[in-house]
């Protein structure tokens, strides 16, 4: 760090500017190599720009075009692109080829039954129904992706729903649909999925945890000796339950059996039937009761459903009990009606929805519509990407998809106001209770029976499914268990045991090409060079034979005459640019501003300042002017094919005879070209008599070129691989202009101190002959 100089205050001398002036002189060399060190980047930068161009030319055009089959351009129509689009590649056989569309391909998709309003992904399972134990099997891509998940108190609906990710399902909670959607994560039949449950561990009927393993043990105990009672009357069976609930099960085998006059597989059966008695039996009698009571309103609800749906008995529901006492509920509606009063409701809303009044009436009901829409919209954008959701006849499909979906919703909530109107009436109300007198209001060892009769038939049928229930438990999600099956044509068929979830089977693409039947699991195959995107199954006549579709493929000369185009108009906008650069005007005297002039100046003067600078960069450049030379070389060489030599003339591609345009090419007879499109066009004809010698002069032409550009850039002590210029050569030299620099800074430094230390010096002798002047009149004195 320089002190504070204290200057001039002997002599009076400004020696700031006088060593500032000094300094200036000394300026001009660091200036001189600070200009030469940025006129070499922006050379650099000029080379950096030209090197991607010509590496571009390089790689995109002569290498493609260097090899014959490369100009093998052929064309193809679809007779019907509603049914097929098609694309075709240079291997496409050229002809007519039949392609019909039997079946498109489609992702297999689970849309769930509501589950209402205060669910959420938070949700506890446990809440929802399910019991601790109860396993969730969840199988994905045709059974070659599994995962299972095994609730507990804590497991949520989003951990299910996680369970479905792990397995590449997509699947989401929409909570205003309030119901789950999941689906396969493409299309196909080899991205089947199936999700079920596994309950024959789980808590029966209201056992403790604790009690779950013995629970267990005694259900597989009475299921492997099930055939101890298979051969009695209803009314013996009924007293040996009586007799295995009274047991005392610390006496012997031996002594049961003499008391009760059992078998040694009927002991057996008894004491674990005894068993689960004691485990439910240790509930008490009020929450045997609400368990009975529950089922009792389920099985009346579930009823009411049956009756209204099947539309056989309507006005009437039959319940049957577990005891097979039935009771008659009447004053129900038919399924007919409420499809009828929900129709004339669905269109008087879908209208008002359709001119806006509803969103001002009722904005709930037309957010829920927009949402609708929106699912309907991606539903048929996937049938169709390029559906024109503008076209009249589209607008009034998704209006009729929209309609559909909001009735079938009325539909299942008229159905569930029934179901409740039906319970608050006087009838509704007689028969529940006659049911209560029955079921609900049964002693304490008569709920008890009826529950482990549950437990019984569930172990007869094989220990599947949860006791007293006949239906999933993952009808509480609104899925119910998925399967998928396999028919006999082939056609996979998805399942759900929950009535009001709705299922979309996957299946694959299945399509007839020139009589061979072939399948995809997307809706886009390639095929011997073609590649088929189905759009739509194809038209039936009749007889229901599928109208096939012609593809026909045809040597496509505008494409290649195309290829070519686009060729030389590559080669000649960076031949113009190298010209340009060569040729360009020079910059004597020009020189990078310094920030002194560059504040005398407006923007654009200094961009045009320093353009003029740059565009001169490369004026007769040694390296460029050998590279465009030898690029026009090899763009002129002619070809021998079977004897004869072609060159780019021969076609019609010419220089022009206007000199200032230094070798660009044109193309006689191109419309585009405003100087020669009169004239013949000669490479369309070649290329219409004889496309395969156009194509092989052509390789060979551009062969040579792309040699040519190989070798420019190869690696050399003073350039990189793949690049044209000399790139170590000016990093190097702009390195070394660095080094000067420094050395230079420093260099002045040093000078500027050593002024200002002569300076000092100077002002110190001063001081003392003004201090010795001083004590020399002091001394003289004056009279």
């Amino acid at each position: 760090m320089a002190g504070i100089r204290m200057t001039g205050m002997i002599s009076n001398m400004d020696t700031e500017s006088i060593v500032e002036s000094m300094m200036d002189a000394h300026r001009l060399k660091l200036t001189k190599i600070e200009n030469n060190k940025t006129k070499l980047e922006w050379k650099q930068d000029k080379w950096k720009e030209l090197n991607t161009k010509l590496y571009k030319l390089y790689q995109e055009q002569t290498s493609k075009l260097r090899l014959t089959s490369n100009y093998k351009s052929k064309k193809v129509t679809s007779s019907n692109e509603s049914v097929v689009k098609v694309t075709s590649d240079k291997n496409a056989t050229e002809g007519t080829h039949s392609f019909t569309v039997k079946e498109l391909a489609s992702s297999q998709y689970v849309t769930g039954a509501k589950l209402g309003s205060d669910v959420k992904e938070t949700t506890k399972l446990a809440d929802l129904g399910f019991l601790s134990g109860t396993t969730i099997n969840i199988s994905a891509a045709n059974g070659k992706k599994n995962t299972s998940l095994t609730v507990s108190s804590s497991t949520t609906l989003g951990d299910f729903i996680k369970s479905c990710g792990k397995v590449g399902l997509n699947a989401s909670y929409d909570a205003k649909q309030q119901r789950l959607f999941i689906g396969s994560a493409s299309s196909g039949t080899d991205q089947t999925f199936s999700i079920t449950s596994d309950v024959s561990n789980t808590i029966i009927g209201g056992i403790g945890d604790a009690d779950q393993a013995a629970a267990k043990t005694a259900m597989e105990t009475i299921y492997s000796n099930k055939n101890a009672i298979s051969g009695m009357t209803d009314v013996e069976k009924t007293a040996f339950y009586e007799a295995a609930a009274g047991i005392d099960l610390s006496k012997t085998d031996d002594e049961l059996k003499a008391a009760n006059g059992w078998n040694d597989t009927q002991v057996t059966y008894a004491k674990a039937y005894k068993n689960l008695y004691d485990m439910t039996a240790s509930n008490n009698e009020s929450t045997n009761r609400q368990l009975a009571n529950t089922e009792a309103e389920k099985i009346i609800q579930e009823a009411i459903k049956q009756a209204i749906y099947s539309d056989t008995s309507a006005g009437t529901a039959t319940i049957t009990d577990k005891g097979n006492a039935t009771y008659t509920i009447s004053g129900i509606a038919s399924i007919s009606s409420i499809n009828a009063d929900a129709s004339v409701e669905a269109d008087k809303t879908i209208a008002e929805y359709m001119d806006g009044t509803l969103a001002s009436t009722q904005p709930a009901l037309a957010a829920a519509l927009d949402e609708y829409k929106e699912a309907a919209k991606a539903k048929m954008q996937l049938e169709n990407p390029d559906i024109d959701f503008n076209d009249p006849d589209v607008i009034d499909q998704l209006n009729n998809n929209i309609k559909d979906r909001y009735q079938s919703d009325l539909v299942e909530e008229k159905v569930n106001a029934e179901v409740t109107r039906v319970l608050g009436s006087t009838e509704g109300i007689a028969a529940y209770t006659g049911y209560s007198d029955s079921v609900v209001n049964k002693s304490f060892t008569t709920a008890n029976k009826n529950l482990i009769s549950n437990i019984q038939g569930v172990i007869n049928s094989g220990g599947a499914g949860l006791a007293g229930s006949t239906t999933s438990v993952l009808d509480s999600l609104g899925i119910g268990n998925i399967t998928t099956s396999v028919g006999a044509d082939g056609k996979i068929t998805t399942k759900s045991t929950n009535t009001n979830c709705v299922t979309v089977s996957a299946a694959d693409c299945k399509v007839v090409y020139n009589g061979a039947d072939l399948t995809s699991s997307s809706n886009s195959l390639t095929v011997n060079g073609l590649t088929f995107e189905a759009v739509s199954v194809s038209e039936q006549d009749g007889s229901g034979n599928y109208k096939p579709t012609s593809i026909t493929v045809t040597k496509d000369s505008k494409g290649m005459y195309d290829m070519v185009k686009k060729f030389l108009t590559e080669y000649n906008s960076i031949l113009k640019d190298m010209n340009t650069l060569y040729y360009a005007d020079s910059a004597r005297g020009y020189n990078p501003l310094t920030d002194e002039e560059k504040e005398a100046m407006t923007d654009d003067q200094i961009k045009l300042w320093e353009d003029k600078i740059k565009d001169s960069s490369l004026r007769r450049d040694t390296t460029l002017g050998g590279i465009t030379s030898a690029m026009k070389q090899a763009i002129s060489t002619t070809v021998e094919v079977d004897g004869k030599k072609y060159s780019l003339s021969s076609f019609g591609i010419m220089t022009s005879r206007d000199y200032t345009e230094k070798g660009l090419l044109h193309i006689y007879g191109d419309k585009d070209d405003a100087t020669y499109s009169d004239k013949d066009d000669k490479l369309m004809k070649a290329i219409e008599e004889d496309p395969d010698l156009v194509a092989k002069v052509m390789a060979g032409i551009t062969d040579n070129l792309h040699s040519t550009l190989m070798n420019k850039m190869s690696k050399t002590s003073l350039s990189s691989a793949l690049t044209f210029y000399n790139d170590k050569q000016i990093d190097k030299q702009i390195s070394q202009y660095k080094k000067d620099i420094s050395t230079m800074e420093s260099k002045l430094k040093d000078k500027e101190a050593a002024y200002y230390k002569q300076f000092t010096a100077m002002e110190k002798a001063l001081a003392a002959m003004q201090s010795q002047q001083s004590a020399l009149s002091g001394l003289l004195g004056s009279n």
